[in-house]
């Protein structure tokens, strides 16, 4: 039977909508809601579970809109929050997604309102999330900062070799133009009367013996090796320095510099070339790099960090001292989690837990205060 939505109350609408959204039809949902919204639009609630149905749809945007008008009507809209604290972690925005469910959370608590885990692993995941998130941004920059700096090391080696081969370059032609001078010179020597010749002791004599250092011979670098040897091991001690700042293994071994082979300016690129290319990803990070991620069990039910005072209720249910008295002192005297009456006095330390917090903050330090 087709229903007249047209002819229906407000409040009938968001029946409607309640049982569309119950059987998975989000779409008739939303128009139910929406006709709702139309009749009247003063009521939080219409906001929020449309809300959710655009949340099931993946719309987080349009869900985020119709959250912030809900929140609007009704500032202690616990759903809203929750809504809301999801689309944002959706859309990878995790500060705004921990705030939104810590408020949802908090409501839940002041109400008496037993979500169950629901609020609690959501913020767990969020906070998790957002740590990730942050170590792979700072990863992501300090790879491109060592590709960077590893890339002006090997330009500034090229260029020293670029400059040491010209040198000997323009070195041998120099030699070669000697050579030909004193070929001429020979030719125009040996094509004079034999009484205006002089003996090659005599032009040695009078050129001071400067004729022997003339060209080099044909089995000789026209590149210093060692030279060309220092240049190439500066330039692996400072990838290998680089390498080690940023803790990081390289892809070559290069020990003993002194056992690389010389070469030129067409070897530069198979040599030099494969200590940065490719870079990621790297075989071994550092400490720094490791994902920082506190276990669930570590962390209070309340406010989801870090016990440094675990406390444990007649219930068996571990919280942190301060914010189970913040609980006990503003909310009421019972049990968040099981409802059961409770008392400051019934808090006794759990020692075992204290000892793990303890041992987990000796392992990982930059826990203390996360």
């Amino acid at each position: 039977m087709q229903l007249d939505l047209t002819r229906m109350s407000h409040s009938e609408l968001k029946d409607s909508g309640n049982k569309f959204f119950a059987a998975s039809d989000n779409k008739r949902a939303i128009e139910c809601y929406s006709l709702a919204i139309k009749k009247n639009g003063s009521i939080s609630t219409y906001y929020s579970n449309r809300a959710l149905c655009y949340l099931q749809l993946k719309m987080y945007d349009l869900a985020l809109a119709d959250c912030r008008r809900a929140l609007e009507l009704d500032p202690n809209n616990l759903k809203a929050f929750f809504f809301a604290g999801q689309c944002h972690m959706a859309q990878e925005q995790y500060d705004e997604a921990v705030a939104k469910l810590t408020i949802a959370h908090s409501l839940a608590l002041e109400n008496h309102k037993n979500f169950g885990d629901d609020i609690a692993a959501s913020i767990r995941l969020a906070k998790r999330k957002r740590v990730e998130q942050l170590d792979e941004k700072r990863r992501q920059e300090e790879i491109e900062l060592q590709t960077y700096l590893n890339k002006l090391i090997v330009e500034d080696g090229e260029r020293k070799l670029k400059a040491l081969f010209n040198s000997n370059q323009s070195q041998q032609e120099d030699s070669g133009k000697a050579e030909r001078a004193e070929e001429d010179e020979q030719k125009q020597s040996d094509s004079q009367p034999a009484s205006g010749r002089t003996s090659p002791e005599c032009d040695k004599a009078a050129g001071g013996g400067g004729g022997g250092g003339g060209g080099l011979p044909a089995d000789v670098s026209i590149r210093p090796p060692q030279t060309a040897s220092q240049i190439e091991a500066e330039t692996a001690s400072r990838l290998r320095e680089l390498d080690a700042l940023f803790s990081q293994a390289t892809f070559i071994e290069m020990e003993n510099c002194d056992d690389l082979p010389a070469f030129g300016l067409d070897h530069v690129v198979h040599w030099i070339m494969p200590v940065i290319l490719p870079l990621p990803p790297f075989p071994k990070v550092d400490e720094r790099r490791m994902k920082r991620e506190i276990p669930d069990y570590l962390c209070g039910q309340i406010s989801f960090e870090l016990m440094q005072d675990p406390v444990i209720t007649p219930s068996g249910i571990t919280y942190d001292r301060r914010s189970i008295q913040a609980h006990l002192r503003q909310v009421g005297h019972f049990d968040p989690i099981t409802r059961q009456p409770l008392t400051y006095d019934q808090l006794i330390p759990n020692l075992a837990m204290k000892e793990v917090v303890s041992k987990f903050l000796e392992e990982n330090p930059w826990a203390d205060g996360f």
